[in-house]
């Protein structure tokens, strides 16, 4: 019984590690057979954002239809000015 729950363990460990790689293409809009990388890249420049203008709804607005709109191209562009700007 013991393997068992350990065998069980394992495997949920390893399904919750594996999964980090990779994120649902329909949490964002997009078709299923979107680029993963390209996913989470997209996904990484809307944390960023929402960590720049510190709100909440950022994210949210940034990764809308699948990174198409009006809301992730302005994250961009601060992210790009964001870099520029010398460290205070």
């Amino acid at each position: 019984m013991l393997k068992l729950i350990c065998i069980a363990f394992l495997v949920t460990v390893l399904t919750l590690v594996a999964g980090q790689d990779s994120l649902d293409p329909a949490e964002f809009g997009c078709a299923d057979d979107v680029n993963q990388a390209e996913l989470l890249k997209n996904n990484d420049i809307c944390l960023q954002c929402e960590d720049l203008h510190k709100e909440g709804v950022v994210f949210s607005l940034c990764k809308t239809n699948c990174f198409t709109t009006e809301y992730f191209q302005h994250c961009v562009k601060d992210l790009e000015e964001a870099k520029k700007e010398p460290p205070e």
